[in-house]
């Protein structure tokens, strides 16, 4: 951000099929897109790479040991720090993360959403 003067951060959370991705996308929208970025939390489903792909699918996605907690933190102090961040892209078709990332410039506001968006301090 050209002042400096960090991002707000916005969280949504609620149920599965609530509508927080559609209020996410509206909310950006009449931010502007150039004013409010969106982090889903989805992007940060841990890897478990080291289980198979049997084992991962039937992991509870709503669960909060699913969610790599220490690297969203990380990026949302670098977002409200005011620097840009790589964000992950999560495969569901694998169940697991995929080697490309999404990179999200430090926005007015950062509009973080998912189920559990909230949960964690």
């Amino acid at each position: 951000m050209a002042d400096g003067a960090g991002s707000q951060l916005i969280g949504i959370a609620g149920p599965s099929g609530a509508g927080k991705t559609l209020l996410a996308d509206t909310l950006q929208q009449r931010l502007g897109l150039d004013n409010a970025a969106i982090i889903p939390l989805d992007a940060y489903y841990q890897p478990h790479d080291e289980l198979p792909f049997s084992e991962r699918s039937r992991l509870n996605f709503d669960a909060p040991d699913v969610f790599d907690w220490g690297l969203l933190n990380s990026h949302i102090v670098l977002l409200a720090s005011g620097c840009a961040i790589r964000r992950p892209v999560y495969d569901y078709t694998v169940h697991t993360r995929s080697p490309a990332t999404v990179d999200v410039d430090p926005l007015r506001f950062v509009i973080i959403e998912g189920v559990l968006a909230l949960h964690h301090p």
